[in-house]
């Protein structure tokens, strides 16, 4: 039975935190933040606008003239990168606001355990997510963190939605702000951690809802999500122990996490009538069951075939029918049709012309 869990976050600073709890806090974040993908990530959320090289306009995708689209901003600006250099420099982890329960958790696992090691990567995420929300907070004041008036959502021919959403700082399935304890700015925050560990971390909660089994990660446009290694997590967890504050070697990608061939795969939901979903990051945060019924198991008896088969005779639909199709009628049915019925008509008279 799921418990039911703190339903009012509280958010505090890091400062009771002991110092054996500190101290490698302190070495990791410093190691992330020394890095170039830190700067670029936190400089963009300086400037209030996400960086991207070029992509497919999604309405244009599968079109004979599909229309590629270049950013005018590929990169932050020098100014804002300057400006993360000096946040870093004065930078501590107590001045971050995490979950006081969070907090306590990683406060409460016995060092050198398997437990302290999935709450250190836990309370990594979520200090890297708080800070994007300060950031983003500090230096876009005007922000309205719960808009009231909601968006009308217009899909494109391929179901992408084409409007903007309130924030370029985003993971497609953490948009719902208004179940968030800070709104706009936690939604800026997964999108940071998102850029940093290559999705949203979770944990398996279990039954209780107040355990930590495994951590997975929930990439962008995806509903499920897939479980990190033990070596991975080990791998990550070395930056703690180191004395220096270097920025991380370039060849050494320890983070995003990728996917592993034989990772343990789950989904990030559940279905109306099935167990409660164990796998999220905040209670808050969880999606709700689907209002799509859990399906009935596709395991069928050798007699239901007898059946099927019997009504198929009775019908005649055992026999074999020739069916014809008009290729015109066809092609006029769907837009990529009648492109390639173009593109064929273009090049039957290049051919012929030679």
């Amino acid at each position: 039975m799921e418990s039911q869990v703190n339903l009012t976050p509280r958010f505090a600073d890091l400062a009771n935190l002991s110092n054996e709890k500190l101290q490698p806090l302190e070495t990791i974040l410093a190691r992330i933040l020394a890095s170039p993908k830190a700067q670029d990530i936190y400089a963009q959320i300086i400037d209030g606008r996400a960086t991207w090289q070029s992509y497919i306009d999604p309405s244009t995708k599968g079109f004979r003239k599909e229309t590629t689209i270049v950013s005018d901003h590929p990169n932050p600006s020098k100014e804002a990168m300057q400006l993360y250099d000096e946040i870093r420099t004065v930078f501590t982890p107590q001045a971050l606001r995490v979950d006081i329960q969070l907090a306590q958790d990683y406060q409460n696992a016995p060092l050198d355990s398997r437990g302290h090691d999935l709450r250190l990567l836990e309370i990594t995420a979520a200090s890297l997510n708080a800070l994007a929300g300060m950031i983003y907070a500090s230096f876009h004041p005007d922000i309205e963190l719960n808009p009231q008036e909601p968006l009308q959502t217009e899909y494109d021919f391929f179901l992408y939605e084409n409007n903007p959403f309130y924030v370029e700082f985003y993971h497609t399935e953490y948009k719902e702000y208004e179940r968030y304890p800070f709104g706009l700015l936690n939604v800026v925050g997964y999108w940071a951690e998102t850029q940093f560990f290559g999705g949203v971390l979770l944990f398996d909660r279990g039954e209780s809802g107040l355990e930590i089994n495994n951590a997975f990660v929930n990439p962008q446009r995806a509903s499920y999500a897939y479980q990190i290694t033990s070596q991975q997590r080990a791998n990550f967890l070395n930056l703690s122990t180191l004395k220096d504050a270097a920025p991380l070697p370039s060849e050494e990608t320890l983070i995003p996490f990728a996917q592993e061939p034989e990772a343990h795969i789950v989904n990030t939901w559940v279905r109306a009538g099935e167990a409660p979903l164990r796998i999220y990051k905040n209670w808050y945060d969880k999606p709700p069951p689907s209002y799509v019924p859990a399906r009935q198991s596709c395991v069928q008896s050798h007699g239901s075939f007898d059946e099927v088969m019997r009504i198929m005779k009775e019908k005649g639909w055992d026999k074999p029918r020739s069916v014809t199709y008009d290729p015109l009628a066809l092609e006029d049915c769907h837009p990529i049709l009648r492109n390639l019925r173009s593109w064929k008509d273009d090049t039957t008279q290049r051919v012929t012309k030679k």
